[in-house]
């Protein structure tokens, strides 16, 4: 196979969801949704990574609740 790039993104820090503790309001970029793609990792008879990918959505504007 043509190999493009010798290197992969491995990890990425997301910040906690934490409100501010002086108003009800929740800062913009905060993590929704995160998932663990656990069976995405196994589905293979070769584990794609040594850890599960994950998933979060971090939105310009908090998801209505």
């Amino acid at each position: 196979p043509l190999f493009i790039g010798k290197y992969k993104l491995d990890w990425i820090f997301v910040k906690p969801f934490v409100k501010d503790s002086k108003s009800d309001k929740i800062v913009e970029f905060e993590p929704f949704y995160g998932r663990t793609l656990l069976e995405m990792n196994y589905a293979f008879d070769k584990p794609l990574s040594d850890h599960s990918p994950i998933t979060v959505d971090l939105p310009l504007n908090p998801p209505s609740a």
